[in-house]
Order: structure tokens, then C-alpha cells, then sequence
């Protein structure tokens, strides 16, 4: 079978890392909040939150038979229903 060059690894730290700038540009444009309004940072934030779980829900896949792994945790050394290991 033939290999993604991405793995499931990469892909969940590609999630944290934008869910993680997500929330920092959200806390910062919450912080820097005038008269209860909704700024740039905040809604820029929200929206990278968003994109964060939608990357994780899309793209954290086994790299051979494309089955979810979303909802695993621990991430898995191997796929659950494949049972290829995940080379790094």
C-alpha cells in the first residue's frame, strides 16, 4: 500500500498547535476588550479554534486505509482496524 508522507502524530500536533494560537489570540483580544465589544483578536481567535477541531476531525486519519482517529486517545501505535503500525 502506498504511504501518506503526513502521519497521525503530525497531524494532532498540527491541531494543538492551532487550537493553542486560537486561544491565545481569543484571550488576548478578551483581554484587550473596550466598552463589551467584539474585537479583531477575538473573533480571529474563535474562527482558529473552530479551524482546530475541524483539522483534528478531518485530518488525524490512518495513513493506510484512512479510518478516524479522531476519538482515540492515546493516540494508537498501530490502527485499530487495519492494524498497520505508524511509522514516524
Amino acid at each position: 500500500m502506498k504511504r501518506k508522507q503526513t502521519t497521525p502524530k503530525r497531524n494532532v500536533l498540527m491541531t494543538w498547535l492551532i487550537i493553542g494560537c486560537g486561544i491565545f489570540l481569543a484571550l488576548l483580544g478578551a483581554v484587550t476588550i473596550q466598552d463589551y465589544k467584539i474585537n479583531l483578536l477575538l473573533g480571529i481567535g474563535a474562527v482558529m479554534i473552530l479551524c482546530g477541531i475541524a483539522w483534528g476531525l478531518l485530518m488525524v486519519r490512518c495513513p493506510y486505509c484512512g479510518y478516524s482517529l479522531a476519538g482515540h486517545r492515546p493516540l494508537p501505535d498501530s490502527c485499530p482496524k487495519c492494524h498497520q503500525k505508524f511509522d514516524d
